[in-house]
């Protein structure tokens, strides 16, 4: 009953400024609505993490946490970039006292160099269930505003902002010509 959700649109921005700011999670509360807590749990490559988010919902909704698994994958020669996220687990966070833990969650984010590298297409694919009780029909709602407001606060965020340029993966994005 919950639906996949979909956001795309063009940053005109190159895909380093944006991955910089994406992978920079010492600020991933300024993009993300409703995260209260990030903590990175591990890391095993620059591609290759696992983290900790805890959402703050409106009332009456219970918040939510979850271990997240991303995977990075890049392709110079085709010029795009995926960041896939999968709920996991992992020892540091075990469930948390007056938070429900998502029993599912997957996601994407795609970026592809357009315009010979000078802005980006964007997409976030986004599917999960919260678990508890909340009707289908109102996750997939929030789900829609997480994802249009997640695109709206990073556009703003690369138009005000440097980013972090000291990632790998940013690194090697930014060498494309």
């Amino acid at each position: 009953p919950f639906i996949q959700v979909k956001g795309t649109g063009t940053i005109h921005e190159p895909i380093s400024k944006i991955l910089s700011i994406v992978l920079d999670y010492k600020r991933i509360k300024e993009w993300q609505p409703n995260l209260e807590t990030f903590e990175r749990l591990e890391t095993y490559s620059d591609r290759h993490f696992m983290n900790y988010f805890a959402m703050n919902l409106p009332w009456p909704v219970t918040d939510r946490d979850v271990v997240m698994r991303h995977k990075i994958k890049v392709d110079s020669k085709n010029r795009w970039v995926h960041i896939s996220l999968a709920n996991s687990t992992h020892p540091k966070r075990p469930n948390r006292k007056g938070y429900i833990r998502l029993p599912f969650a997957r996601g994407r984010i795609s970026m592809h160099w357009v315009d010979g590298g000078k802005a980006t297409w964007m997409e976030f694919h986004n599917q999960g269930d919260p678990g508890g009780w909340i009707p289908a029909w109102l996750v997939n709602w929030i789900s829609k505003k997480q994802i249009a407001g997640s695109i709206s606060l990073l556009k703003k965020r690369v138009n005000s902002v440097k980013g972090n340029y000291e990632n790998g993966v940013v690194k090697e994005v930014m060498a494309w010509k």
